[in-house]
């Protein structure tokens, strides 16, 4: 057999019927806005019912641009090749490997441009100091001269007024 104390169960009766009655007085002096709240909750509802169509347009394009971007990314993983490498880091080391070929190759033909033109300076120089050899070349450039030409000194610095005119 159970016996409860009449008080302790009045008590509890008593501050539930002190809540309930809080709770209606906040209800009561809220009452407009809470009728303004609601009305405000029925346009919405209202509102995404007559839109529902456009909502569900708008949904499919955000998916398609999810999805799109989830290939985007896919597609942008491939090229990286994630851990092992994948077509851009195979594009960028045969570019590194042809510019370091370009630079070995440069390197020759510069230096096979410097020594022709050190040919071409020296053969300049050579056509300055004995003209008559390019007429009548190297053997001949002498004798011919002692032959058919007048004895005639020039000295360095009239050599070098004559090329400058």
């Amino acid at each position: 057999m159970l016996t409860a104390d009449p008080n302790a169960l009045q008590d509890v009766t008593e501050a539930i019927r002190g809540t309930l009655q809080n709770i209606n007085r906040v209800v009561a002096d809220n009452q407009e806005t809470v009728k303004a709240s609601l009305k405000n909750l029925e346009t919405f509802t209202a509102a995404l019912a007559r839109n529902s169509e456009k909502i569900d347009n708008v949904m499919l394009k955000v998916d398609g641009v999810v999805g799109k971007a989830d290939n985007l990314m896919l597609g942008l993983n491939t090229l990286a090749g994630g851990k092992e490498g994948g077509e851009l880091f195979q594009a960028v080391k045969s570019i590194r490997e042809l510019a370091e070929d370009f630079d070995k190759r440069s390197g020759a033909l510069m230096t096979d441009g410097r020594r022709t033109l050190g040919d071409i300076s020296r053969a300049v120089n050579n056509l300055d100091r004995n003209p008559t050899r390019l007429l009548f070349g190297a053997g001949n450039s002498n004798n011919s001269n002692a032959a058919t030409a007048p004895a005639a000194t020039v000295t360095p610095a009239a050599a070098t007024e004559k090329r400058r005119q």
